[in-house]
């Protein structure tokens, strides 16, 4: 990189949470020439003339100091990225001129984006790869949340969660429709259609890992019978049922008690 000074006049606006720094004058600068701006650690560049402004996420208000550097391109080259590997190492030559061949060796890792609590421990468990610095109680994960974490992050990578998640996001934000949540719902409705999901009646037929009969039974055994309303000439609905006129001379006579009316001791009689 060849270095030149250079003093562009710059303008910052400061948002929440991040800051927007647009150039709005670069004069005498070579064709293709490359615009740096670090503040603090981080730095962002591109190539003039800017197509918008450089934003600088999560940086403090009172950030006013900046390095700002001009550069010129040495040499380039292109090379073909494999997105489905996890990991992937790549090795490029690049022609800086003068017949100098240089040689750039650079390694591509997923890094993956998911939302609520997984997402912490996930970051936990994913970093301190080799040759970066060890966060702070990276390694003080119990080994069954590194298990979980790691059991969601395949889960998430098998079914494409977070890509699908962000485009539908992206979708919504950009279309702005009058009913998002039935936007969104279609959206995923749709995506499991494509990836072989099944549906039946608008629902679904596994739910939650659980048979669509399984998860719809219960409220079908806790629902009561319907009953007939009594009418006038039926019977009370816990009366027995009356009994034979043949049967009851008989039963009287051997002291049995009857069957319509609820068993009672029979009454004593004194002797004659």
């Amino acid at each position: 990189e060849k270095l030149r000074p250079i003093a562009p006049r710059l303008d910052y606006v400061e948002l929440p949470g991040s800051m927007e720094v647009s150039v709005f004058e670069a004069a005498g600068l070579p064709e293709g020439a490359i615009l740096s701006v670090r503040a603090g650690s981080t730095r962002r560049q591109a190539p003039l003339p800017l197509a918008g402004p450089l934003r600088f996420p999560n940086l403090p208000f009172n950030a006013k100091q900046f390095k700002v550097d001009v550069m010129q391109t040495l040499g380039s080259s292109k090379v073909e990225i494999n997105a489905n590997k996890e990991l992937e190492s790549y090795s490029v030559a690049v022609d800086i001129g003068n017949g100098q061949l240089a040689r750039v060796g650079f390694t591509v890792r997923e890094q993956p984006s998911l939302c609520g609590k997984r997402a912490c421990e996930l970051k936990q468990v994913d970093k301190n790869p080799e040759g970066m610095m060890e966060e702070p109680q990276a390694m003080q994960l119990p080994p069954e949340k590194a298990r979980a974490a790691l059991d969601s992050r395949s889960y998430a990578r098998e079914h494409n969660i977070p890509n699908l998640v962000q485009e539908m996001l992206q979708h919504v934000l950009r279309e702005k429709p009058d009913m998002p949540f039935s936007v969104m719902s279609e959206y995923f409705r749709r995506k499991g259609e494509e990836m072989g999901e099944k549906y039946e009646g608008g629902k679904p037929l596994q739910q939650m890992g659980t048979p669509q009969a399984a998860w719809q039974a219960p409220a079908a055994a806790a629902a009561p019978a319907p009953q007939a309303a009594p009418g006038p000439s039926s019977a009370p609905a816990l009366q027995s049922p009356p009994m034979s006129r043949s049967l009851e001379p008989s039963m009287a006579q051997s002291g049995a008690p009857s069957m319509a009316a609820p068993p009672v001791a029979p009454a004593m009689q004194p002797a004659m």
